[in-house]
């Protein structure tokens, strides 16, 4: 029995409802509610060109939908609470001569986007079911923490392979600061469809590794990807919110990780900013003396070094880099290449 949500191949509308009436011979399935209680998802919708939405909801499992009950948390609960706080709108149709008779989303729209060739999968699962009744007799407990991607596959119904996810060292960083993320990626599992019991055993458990290669978004691409342990370093975030997020060919990109930067400790408004126009001096001219200068008016140097001896200089630039580029704070580096008489950067 295949459904709209997830074809592998395009069918035309006939072929859905001939599919759909045959699925009437299958037996119903119903089991008993659970006895859950309030529950936390993470609900993405995703197009493959761009990240549409993500909430976070809770879920309680006393939802109804046009006069039907669902007494145990389901992916259709969560949807219809995501788009209540996130501000967009979804399709539900119902199919009578689904086994179990149940709802299917044909249609989401956030802001200027819509999609309506969608799959959806839980932690990594496609399940070959409805969104409401189908998966509450016949999958599993939706559990804390799981995460539901509702995913534009296109009409020719082409379903990524892997799914990523992304964990970051730090969610909260001064601006000196670097933070490293890791990325992981896992096979997308089918849930193949079952007319007798059990329904739900067993279920598939994906199986995460370190993902090389992924590329690295800080709302766009930051030009760097992940090594062969699956990390990259980010650094010089400006001030505020960043959603920092993984993506790679034929995958579900990450869930976006919010990372707040804060500013330097100690410093003044204004000392940020010429902090951040001496940054700029040396990006666009490589001007040492200029850079150094500014962060000696604005009090962030308070006093020069003294010259280094040539043994300290090789040093340093065997630990740091030939222009310090590693080293942990901007103006420590500039006042060491001054010091240097290192005065323009090539």
């Amino acid at each position: 029995m295949d459904y709209p949500s997830i074809k592998l191949t395009k069918i035309s509308t006939l072929s859905i409802i001939i599919l759909l009436a045959l699925s009437c011979l299958l037996a119903f399935h119903v089991t008993p509610a659970s006895a859950q209680g309030q529950i936390s998802v993470t609900v993405r919708v995703e197009k493959p060109d761009k990240p549409l939405c993500q909430e976070t909801v809770t879920l309680t499992g006393g939802f109804t939908k046009d006069g039907k009950n669902f007494n145990e948390p389901c992916p259709l609960e969560a949807l219809d609470r995501a788009a209540a706080s996130g501000g967009f709108t979804y399709t539900a149709t119902w199919y009578a001569t689904a086994t179990p008779p149940d709802y299917f989303i044909t249609n989401i729209t956030v802001g200027g986007d819509s999609i309506s060739n969608i799959g959806y999968c839980v932690s990594g699962v496609w399940p070959a079911y409805g969104v409401g009744y189908g998966w509450i007799n016949c999958c599993p407990d939706l559990q804390d923490g799981d995460e539901i991607v509702f995913y534009d596959v296109g009409a020719g119904w082409v379903f990524p392979s892997k799914i990523l996810k992304i964990n970051v060292s730090n969610t909260e960083i001064l601006r000196e600061d670097s933070i490293t993320i890791t990325a992981y990626e896992a096979d997308i599992l089918w849930q193949q469809f079952k007319t007798s019991p059990p329904y739900d055993n067993p279920w598939p458990n994906v199986s995460w590794a370190a993902s090389q290669g992924a590329k690295v978004f800080v709302g766009q691409y930051a030009g760097i990807t992940t090594d062969s342990n699956g990390k990259a370093t980010i650094s010089g975030l400006s001030l505020g919110i960043h959603e920092i997020y993984v993506e790679k060919s034929n995958s579900i990109r990450s869930a976006r990780v919010s990372v707040t930067v804060n500013a330097y400790a100690g410093y003044s408004e204004t000392q940020i900013e010429a902090l951040n126009t001496a940054k700029s001096v040396v990006s666009s001219s490589g001007n040492v003396v200029e850079a150094y200068e500014l962060l000696v008016e604005n009090g962030i140097i308070s006093s020069s070094l003294p010259a280094f001896s040539p043994s300290l200089y090789e040093k340093l630039t065997e630990i740091y880099g030939p222009n310090l580029e590693r080293y942990p704070t901007f103006e420590g580096r500039i006042q060491l290449l001054y010091s240097m008489g290192i005065e323009t950067l090539s």
